[in-house]
């Protein structure tokens, strides 16, 4: 069975819009999830019935932080092989699409739900608009 990987950068997003998606994939997928370590995901690995592994993340700008959960998530990818890398938020989209391109992940999708360039203004605005246009461009 080939195994997808579906990256999102916090549980909530699992449990509000992604609710339930893990559990019909495994039909047709080995499913892992990967997010930010948080009470919910116990709850969440028991209602998916698929593992959910934790890294680091965080939902703001920490070039330090950031670097370590591309490590991990690389290191990860190339442990599991999975054959589907899919991204939901910015963050992870960015820091998942680079992962998986390292380890050579065939299929890398990203699904854009979170635009907070939009919001933001001035050098931030242009800093977030290129990392879109890397996650695009790692996809």
């Amino acid at each position: 069975m080939k195994k997808m990987v579906v990256i999102v950068t916090v549980p909530l997003v699992l449990d509000t819009w992604f609710k339930g998606q893990a559990k019909y994939l495994s039909q047709y997928y080995e499913v892992e999830l990967v997010t930010a370590n948080a009470s919910s995901v116990k709850r969440i690995e028991n209602y998916e019935q698929v593992l959910v592994k934790t890294v680091d993340f965080t939902r703001k700008i920490n070039v330090l932080k950031d670097l370590k959960v591309l490590l991990q998530l690389f290191f990860y990818l190339r442990q599991s092989k999975p054959n589907i890398v899919y991204t939901l938020t910015p963050k992870a989209g960015l820091l998942g699409m680079m992962a998986s391109w390292m380890a050579r992940v065939p299929f890398r999708i990203h699904n854009v739900v979170g635009l907070p360039h939009l919001e933001a203004q001035g050098k931030r605005k242009a800093m977030l608009e290129l990392t879109e246009r890397l996650t695009y461009c790692f996809a």
